[in-house]
């Protein structure tokens, strides 16, 4: 018999949250573009107070910036906002990853099924999964950290960046780049190489960083 808990239904407004997130990876919203309740509400059939609500909520985490008679606008990042999350990112991530004794395998298999499924959404291009599953990938070996507060912080850091996320899965080179340090992670818990792991994020968050950095000045150069 299966003992697992039932799934908790979403709310209208969860459910609204939730798309708007997945629309704005996929790049159907760019960051700076305007978001529209009634557009929302006609789109996905939904009250204006479940999608104002929403709204609010996305606006709370970061990722929707308000303005008096502008409305909701996705938010954008300045590119020293962008290097104070790599700085912040840098040091709390090191923290987890110095703190990682022993990956087990449990976690080692896990992190090598989101590293299958991140393949198979790099050849469908689905960029949604391929975000979604490269940050499953990554948060499965600092869970091992077991440190939860500092997990939280981090995982705000990397949503804060979605507005770009479909610009960076765009190039080629990033996303095979991506599956090198997938295999490699792997690699290296199973031998319990921590010092090798923090050296091989630390070039990776570089890189990163200094992607992310030429597409936010590309975007503030192509204003619409």
């Amino acid at each position: 018999m299966d003992s697992s808990p039932p799934q908790r239904s979403l709310t209208t407004q969860e459910f609204v949250a939730q798309e708007l997130r997945n629309s704005i990876i996929r790049g159907e919203f760019r960051a700076g573009e305007s978001v529209l309740q009634e557009a929302l509400s006609e789109k996905w059939k939904v009250s204006r107070t479940s999608v104002r609500e929403a709204l609010r909520t996305l606006q709370a985490e970061g990722t929707l910036t308000y303005r008096p008679r502008r409305g909701y606008t996705v938010s954008t990042l300045a590119l020293d906002e962008i290097d104070e999350i790599f700085e912040v990112r840098d040091l709390l991530e090191t923290k987890m990853l110095r703190s990682v004794e022993r990956v087990d395998e449990s976690a080692i298999d896990a992190m090598t099924d989101a590293s299958k499924k991140f393949a198979r959404a790099a050849d469908e291009h689905d960029l949604l999964a391929m975000s979604d599953t490269n940050r499953a990938f990554h948060f499965q070996l600092f869970a091992c950290a077991q440190q939860s507060r500092t997990l939280a912080i981090v995982q705000s850091l990397w949503e804060s960046t979605n507005p770009y996320r479909a610009a960076y899965w765009q190039d080629e080179q990033v996303v095979a780049h991506t599956l090198r340090i997938q295999q490699r992670s792997i690699d290296l818990a199973r031998l319990g190489d921590g010092d090798a792991l923090v050296e091989m994020y630390k070039n990776y968050r570089r890189a990163t960083h200094s992607q992310l950095r030429d597409i936010i000045q590309d975007s503030a150069n192509n204003k619409f």
